[in-house]
């Protein structure tokens, strides 16, 4: 039987660290959501998303983590195929 390569153990605790930061950060926060109503005749009502300031790579957003999480373990499942398969 051969040996687990080096690179696949660095990987698969890299990706267990940030799946495990992922979980501890949590969901993004959506902020707080309000419908403010004109009371005026012929005024439109608005709606709006307060307090949302994160964007798609925000690191306050635990999913960031988990995605790159779940990207190093694919790396380290596709190595180690590819170190048995030699």
């Amino acid at each position: 039987m051969a040996s687990v390569p080096r690179l696949t153990v660095m990987l698969a605790v890299a990706a267990l660290l940030l799946v495990g930061a992922g979980l501890i950060v949590g969901g993004p926060d959506p902020g707080i959501e309000g419908a403010y109503f004109n009371r005026s005749i012929g005024g439109s009502d608005t709606q709006v998303l307060l307090g949302h300031d994160g964007g798609l790579l925000d690191p306050r957003d635990g999913n960031l983590w988990l995605g790159a999480g779940l990207g190093l373990a694919v790396a380290a499942a596709s190595v180690l195929v590819a170190a048995r398969r030699r």
